[in-house]
């Protein structure tokens, strides 16, 4: 019965979607998802953001992968479309890494990362988004103060000096940011950690 009753509802927020024209950024393409998660280097104590995640494909391939590996990877799915969101948020209930996963209606360019990853030993940002607003995310990233690893599908970065390609049917951009942190930078930030 309950079943049946979710089926509704994606059917009707596909309609939904379909007739409102409501745009998605086109999803990792399935041949490379295997490259990209190989490029996650997924890890216990890792925290995975996918920012503007869509549908989550990318998300939830990669939380199988940690799932199978019995990993405790935490995996965020930024994403600001409502319909997106709904979607999302259904897939997760029933997804076997469902506690690791945190669906997060949030504005990428606005989002407090800071206050998200202190208590995790690897940090990592994948981002599939238009080429016009990844200057603004990757600046975003840069505020960083604690090293991390950003993976940018199709596009490069041009603010980022790149560490390795991974070619796929398109290309995979690894960078890995090791931010310079002043003694005074590491005490606030230390003293940041009560928010998490």
């Amino acid at each position: 019965m309950y079943v049946f009753l979710i089926i509704g509802i994606v059917v009707v927020i596909l309609i939904f979607a379909t007739v409102l024209n409501i745009p998605f950024f086109s999803s990792t393409k399935h041949s490379d998802m295997p490259l990209v998660i190989e490029a996650l280097d997924l890890q216990n104590d890792q925290v995975v953001f996918d920012l503007g995640a869509g549908q989550g494909n990318l998300i939830f391939a990669a939380a199988a992968a940690a799932h199978h590996k019995k990993l405790n990877t935490v995996f965020y799915a930024l994403e600001i479309n409502s319909v997106a969101l709904i979607l999302m948020t259904l897939r997760a209930f029933f997804h076997p890494h469902s506690p690791y996963i945190r669906i997060r209606h949030a504005n990428i360019f606005k989002y407090h990362y800071a206050k998200r990853i202190d208590q995790y030993k690897k940090v990592t940002f994948y981002l599939y988004i238009a080429p016009w607003l990844i200057p603004k995310a990757a600046e975003e990233m840069k505020k960083l103060t604690r090293p991390a690893t950003v993976i940018s599908y199709k596009y490069q970065i041009d603010s980022m000096e790149l560490s390795r390609k991974v070619d796929g049917a398109n290309g995979i951009f690894i960078y890995e940011l090791h931010p310079h942190v002043s003694s005074s930078e590491s005490t606030t930030h230390a003293s940041d950690t009560h928010y998490l």
